[in-house]
């Protein structure tokens, strides 16, 4: 079997302090006139005797005492010889271990065993034994008292004194546990002394790990049996906390530092160097930007539109702030030269698909915010725009802003007519929608100045549906009945979708569909409505 750690081991080196008795064992060679090796034992006189020299008392000798007590008698009695000592065998040693371990009795050991290596040969320290007061008592006198922590946490072994024939090593049972979890580098629970205090708590598990808060630690604690705990939040940077003095049951939690770094912004998107920038106060949008080819990605940024996400800590709500790249780099007074606050998230735009994606997160913020007194800011603008789909309302956005969002119009776009889907909140319910009709670039007042509402739908006609009649009437038990612009692609349940859906007692079976071409009612009850 593999020898453990803590079992002793006869054949190391005797420590010069040493004490010889009965049954040691000691290797004596005789060089030069006379070459002998011996090898007496001491016996219960606590002497050995060699020949043509007598006995030699040695019990109670430290080894280098006895060592050199040997060498005299020899070599005065036998000129010319050269004595050598060694030690041989080492004595037996009975100790009786007992209280708190898993296997107590009377133990014949080493005379070179320590308490903690008695203490393997008993199996251990049970779940109730103190590891902090074990006691070493020698003919009925306490002569020492043995504390694990000073060796395992502190490696300080002084007290792991060896023990002698006819001792009694005792472990009675702890006095008070505590516990200490979160960001510490070793979560465990702790056996306590009278006045320890936190700051030993602290060194025991390691100290802090790097992500943790001590400022917001948490301490629950009772007065004492029959008390319900009581918890409250400490800061434990500051000395007066770490001075606290520990007691039973004590339980400590250090939670971790929050996901916010200071003193930084965040770029994204297509730029070259994405990722978090330092912050500084009066910091502007030309201070992270001001090189087209060494800032951006060149062949796949949107220099005419870009966005911040910023957290408004006055009313607790994300708000969206549009800006043009291209303005910043081109004419430093620029207005668009924003001001950027501590937290800003600036969206550098993609000129492909990609960009979606980057809409989707801030629209992600405005939804979660929403509520019944605050709508979720968001619009959708179908057809001849570049990229269709749902968009966020900036600050002070208007419709011509909106359309640069969503990467200007297709070359098919009809721009002397954009339709409007509006659903207006009057009172606590919701009235039909309306459509208003713009024309974008023959007015650049009026595209200028519209101002999107949530929920709007806008929709860019083709040259195509210059001559189509583009709207549906849809009535009924439908939530919001009204006028609807029909865009291409659109169907029966698309449009009731976009209605809010059936009410809970429309008779689907019921449906019809009237045509203005053929003034011919089609049912529709049994079709899927697709």
């Amino acid at each position: 079997n593999r020898v453990s750690t803590f079992s002793p081991i006869d054949n190391l080196p005797v420590p010069d302090d040493y004490k010889l008795g009965a049954g040691d064992q000691l290797i004596i060679k005789l060089l030069g006139t006379e070459n002998i090796q011996l090898s007496p034992t001491i016996s219960r006189d606590g002497s050995i005797f060699i020949n043509r020299i007598g006995d030699i008392v040695l019990s109670g000798l430290l080894f280098d005492d006895a060592v050199k007590l040997i060498k005299q008698r020899i070599e005065s009695t036998l000129i010319g010889v050269q004595v050598f000592v060694t030690m041989g065998r080492i004595k037996t040693i009975n100790v009786f271990i007992s209280g708190e371990v898993a296997k107590p009795g009377m133990y014949a050991l080493s005379a070179l065993t320590s308490v903690t290596q008695s203490l393997y040969q008993a199996g251990g320290v049970t779940g109730i034994g103190s590891l902090r007061n074990i006691q070493v008592l020698r003919s009925g006198e306490l002569i020492n008292k043995f504390d694990t922590y000073d060796l395992l946490i502190y490696g300080n072994s002084s007290n792991d004194i060896r023990l002698r024939s006819g001792d009694v090593l005792f472990v009675p049972t702890y006095e008070g546990l505590v516990t200490i979890a979160g960001n510490v580098k070793r979560s465990s629970t702790f056996e306590i002394k009278q006045s320890d205090t936190f700051t030993d708590l602290l060194r025991w598990a390691g100290g802090y790990n790097a992500n943790a808060n001590p400022e917001f630690g948490l301490a629950i604690s009772s007065d004492g049996v029959g008390y319900l705990p009581d918890s409250k939040t400490l800061d434990f940077n500051d000395p007066k906390n770490l001075a606290i003095e520990l007691k039973p049951n004590d339980r400590f939690f250090i939670p971790a530092l929050g996901n916010t770094i200071y003193n930084s912004i965040t770029v994204m998107g297509a730029v070259n160097r994405p990722g978090m920038v330092g912050w500084f106060d009066g910091m502007s949008l030309l201070d992270v930007f001001n090189d087209v080819n060494e800032d951006f990605i060149p062949e796949a940024v949107d220099l005419n539109f870009a966005f911040i996400e910023r957290f408004n800590t006055n009313n607790s709500l994300w708000e969206l702030i549009s800006f043009s790249p291209m303005d910043i780099i081109s004419n430093i007074s620029s207005k668009a030269n924003i001001i950027l606050q501590e937290n800003d998230i600036v969206n550098i735009l993609y000129n492909d698909e990609r960009r979606m994606q980057q809409f989707s997160s801030a629209i992600s913020k405005l939804r979660t915010q929403s509520s019944n007194d605050q709508l979720s800011q968001v619009v959708t603008i179908t057809g001849a725009v570049k990229f269709p789909g749902q968009y966020p309302i900036f600050r002070d956005s208007t419709l011509a802003e909106m359309f640069v969002a969503a990467g200007g119009f297709k070359d098919d776009a009809l721009l002397g007519s954009i339709e409007i889907s509006r659903v207006d909140l009057v009172g606590d319910g919701l009235v039909a929608p309306s459509v208003i009709e713009i024309s974008a670039l023959s007015d650049q007042d009026e595209s200028n100045s519209f101002m999107p509402q949530s929920r709007d739908r806008i929709h860019v006609r083709t040259v195509q549906e210059l001559n189509t009649n583009n709207s549906v009437t849809l009535g009924g038990e439908v939530k919001y009945p009204g006028i609807y612009p029909l865009n291409k692609g659109d169907t029966l349940r698309s449009v009731i979708a976009r209605a809010g859906g059936l009410l809970d007692d429309a008779f689907v079976q019921g449906a019809f569909l009237q045509r203005q071409t053929t003034m011919v009612a089609q049912r529709a009850g049994n079709a899927k409505l697709a």
